[in-house]
């Protein structure tokens, strides 16, 4: 019934806003992809489009795809661009000063750091803070040397939306060739695989 009303109303923001909020979590993806490819494209540009497309984005965020372009302000004010570190393997680090969890897995990120940097990785840490106070305080008390940046909009911003995030601590490993390696790698795990991928890179 949903879906019929859909393509009877494909060029209305009535469509769009039935399938945001009713069949997102009905729906599989395919089925998804399948009725928003019925709107009209004159719906494209609606809030309500761009948000589902979003929400079909999120649920396609998966290892071995490209990883979403970002362009996010560092703590020096200068813009920090996915594209311009492309080659390297990119470690984003997902993060925020309240969160108990980061702070006792940051000892990890630091480690990786000093035996890994100028090694083929970058690390780019991306914080979900809500103010610059406690977040530059966090950088300085926990040692983190590498490029930090961080949008102020804590879940809501670009980036977290783009990369699908719902919880933090939470890392995204980037290949050189700018698609997802692994999701999510913690601990000792993080070390050992990124030093693994490194060392069989560094042999091609």
């Amino acid at each position: 019934m949903e879906k019929n009303m859909v393509r009877f109303y494909n060029d209305q923001a009535f469509a769009p806003f039935i399938m945001l909020f009713e069949m997102t979590n009905e729906l599989s993806l395919n089925e998804l992809k399948e009725l928003r490819g019925q709107l009209n494209e004159k719906m494209n540009d609606h809030p309500y489009t761009k948000e589902l497309d979003e929400i079909i984005a999120n649920k396609e965020f998966r290892v071995g795809i490209e990883a979403p372009e970002f362009s996010i302000k560092g703590m020096d004010g200068e813009d920090i661009e996915l594209k311009n570190f492309i080659g390297k393997y990119i470690l984003l680090d997902f993060w925020a000063s309240w969160c108990g969890p980061c702070r006792n897995e940051m000892p990890n990120v630091v480690k990786l750091y000093k035996e890994c940097k100028g090694k083929n990785l970058e690390i780019i840490g991306i914080s979900l803070d809500q103010k610059p106070e406690p977040w530059k305080k966090a950088v300085k008390d926990l040692k983190m040397t590498w490029p930090q940046a961080c949008d102020f909009q804590v879940w809501y911003g670009p980036v977290a939306r783009r990369y699908n995030l719902t919880v933090v601590p939470y890392t995204v490993l980037i290949n050189p060739e700018g698609k997802i390696e692994a999701l999510n790698l913690r601990g000792e795990e993080l070390i050992t695989t990124i030093k693994t991928l490194l060392k069989n890179n560094k042999k091609k």
